[in-house]
């Protein structure tokens, strides 16, 4: 523990950096699709909360796609484990149970890098034929795809090999996640004009509550508003608004009800499944 604390804290300012860079990219990209110069309405700190905010949703994007695929991966280890010797492992003692539930625990160990790669790469193909966006599918699931590629791969023994390792990798994932950002970005812009808007902001004579006006975004400095009619943008100045009202869609929230609703029931049949598998 102390040795990656001792590598984060030496390496602070180039995950700092990387945090400025990410979100900038990101900003970027996203206002760029509005023909909107963002360098010259945004600050450092607008940067960087943006970018702490998609760190994190990549980061939670991550660790749910590393579940689904070690779960599979481990299940299917110790399901074959006890089926080749189902009939065997019922009529053992409590000692030697204990023992080959140990080396089943290994087994799931030593091939867990090899299933899970396996599964990346089935997803890839999956992904194809599932996901309209399929590009947008792929540039989240690279950076797990490389995360098992760089476990997969064995260096020979030596500092310089392990380091070439690390560097490759880590030039390569900071490739991905620029081009990532930079996608997302892009996306997420191009899809606002089909979806409600995330907040309601009134102020002088400008809302948007009747979807004509859409929130695009705001710095700390200004608020960025799309008329959707005409393609035209605004952008005001927030010292020069008196008042300003700000408040959710509540269509909006519904929508996200809506997936979480279903996400929900999505993992209450995973747990039904495995519960059902588990008698």
């Amino acid at each position: 523990m102390k040795k990656y604390l001792k590598e984060y804290t030496e390496n602070l300012s180039v995950i700092i950096l990387l945090f400025y860079i990410l979100g900038f990219c990101y900003q970027f990209c996203y206002y760029q699709y509005f023909d909107i110069e963002i360098q010259y309405y945004i600050s450092l700190t607008d940067i960087i909360f943006t970018s702490i905010g998609n760190l994190v949703t990549s980061l939670i994007i991550f660790l749910f796609i590393e579940v689904l695929i070690l779960v599979p991966a481990d299940f299917f280890t110790a399901y074959l484990f006890r089926y080749k010797s189902y009939n065997k492992y019922e009529t053992k003692s409590y000692k030697i149970k204990f023992r080959l539930d140990r080396f089943k625990d290994y087994l799931i160990s030593k091939n867990r890098k090899y299933y899970s790669f396996t599964l990346t790469v089935l997803f890839f193909f999956v992904g194809a034929f599932v996901f309209d966006d399929s590009i947008y599918f792929y540039s989240i699931l690279i950076i797990n795809f490389l995360y098992h590629l760089y476990q997969l791969i064995e260096p020979k023994e030596g500092v310089l090999d392990i380091k070439m390792k690390r560097n490759i990798t880590s030039i390569s994932l900071l490739i991905v996640l620029l081009l990532s950002y930079s996608y997302w970005g892009h996306t997420d812009a191009s899809n606002l004009k089909k979806e409600y808007t995330s907040k309601i902001i009134t102020f002088g004579d400008i809302s948007t509550d009747n979807n004509i006006y859409k929130y695009i975004g705001e710095t700390s400095g200004y608020y960025f508003v799309l008329n959707s009619k005409t393609d035209d943008v605004l952008i005001a100045n927030k010292e020069g608004i008196e008042t300003a009202k700000v408040q959710p869609n509540r269509f909006r929230e519904n929508e996200k009800k809506q997936v979480e609703k279903q996400m929900n029931e999505f993992f209450e049949k995973i747990n039904y499944y495995l519960h059902i598998n588990n008698r």
